[in-house]
């Protein structure tokens, strides 16, 4: 903020003027802005989800490219530290989910013989990844995640899916 006086200000004015970029992922924004921390008592009102909705779509204005990307576009930390992961191919999650995948047979086989048979190993591990596991921990245990993945990178994921597989 202080390198960049009226900044997010603008975008937000920007962005809530736009037609066609920002309208592509408003549908999205709008669907994940009740599922985005739902516990966290600032998203269960009207204010905070009127907040996170003036964030979102100030960061589809400035990175169209990602589209909404849940509320980890609201720290930027999607540009830095997850390229690829939210752009509209979902390229790096769907790497990483095939990493996941080869793990999980190779060193959890009875856990990956039972996810395939249910049919669920693709459509579950996507969303885990796609929401760096926040959306399936408590609050609490995601802001210590949140930190553990600014020190550490995007490895914090696999350490942290293997911790929650024991």
């Amino acid at each position: 903020m202080a390198s960049h006086p009226g900044y997010y200000g603008d975008l937000v004015e920007a962005a809530m003027g736009v037609g066609s970029v920002v309208s592509v992922v408003t549908e999205e924004i709008e669907r994940d802005l009740h599922r985005s921390m739902p516990e966290h008592r600032a998203f269960q009102n009207q204010t905070g989800i009127s907040a996170l909705r003036r964030v979102l779509t100030a960061y589809a204005h400035r990175n169209p490219g990602i589209g909404g990307a849940g509320f980890l576009a609201a720290g930027g930390s999607v540009e830095r530290m997850l390229p690829d992961y939210y752009n509209t191919r979902v390229t790096g999650a769907l790497v990483d989910q095939g990493v996941f995948e080869e793990l999980t047979r190779a060193f959890l086989p009875p856990l990956y013989e039972h996810m395939r048979d249910l049919g669920v190993i693709s459509t579950i591990s996507l969303s885990w990844f796609l929401t760096l596991f926040l959306s399936v921990m408590p609050f609490d245990s995601a802001v210590l995640l949140v930190d553990c993945f600014f020190y550490e990178g995007i490895k914090v994921t696999f350490q942290v899916q293997s911790i929650m597989e024991l």
